[in-house]
């Protein structure tokens, strides 16, 4: 997952080297939702901002797909990191539910944007708060071998 350097990085039980010093449980298998590909999810735990690091790590990885959430600590809100070939990165700052929270700047942002047209501010909130790269990635949440996959259709 990261080079190894010996303050930032630990070797796992795989020999991989990890930023994860603490607890990991990896779950893995094929998926359903896409031929030859397979689902990693991994818990860890490590100082803030290791998000961070892990995020941009894991986007040179290439045709890859992945979701990184740090959760809020003392004095640090928490992180969700979002990553898809065609959509790129999407980052969002998370509550301790880990709903989304949009800044004020980033609505006030949306209101400029769409000058007054409603269909242009509901696509400014909609990338706001992620949702493109959502629905691309839900389907490979908990999609693994053996794991529920619900597919739901919106019905007018």
């Amino acid at each position: 997952m990261c080079t190894p350097h010996p303050r930032r990085c630990a070797p796992t039980s795989s020999g991989l080297w990890s930023p994860f010093r603490d607890s990991e449980r990896i779950l893995s298998g094929p998926l359903r939702t896409l031929s030859r590909a397979h689902a990693r999810e991994l818990e860890w735990s490590g100082v803030a901002g290791t998000g961070a690091l892990l995020a941009s790590a894991l986007r040179t990885l290439g045709r890859v797909r992945f979701e990184v959430t740090e959760n809020p600590s003392r004095g640090n809100d928490g992180s969700r990191w979002s990553f898809t070939p065609d959509l790129g990165i999407f980052h969002a700052t998370t509550d301790v539910a880990g709903n989304i929270v949009v800044s004020e700047d980033r609505i006030r942002y949306a209101y400029e944007a769409a000058a007054g047209d409603p269909t242009l501010l509901l696509t400014e909130l909609s990338v706001a708060l992620g949702e493109s790269w959502d629905e691309e990635l839900e389907p490979f949440r908990h999609a693994a071998e053996g794991a529920p996959v619900r597919w739901l259709h919106r019905v007018s």
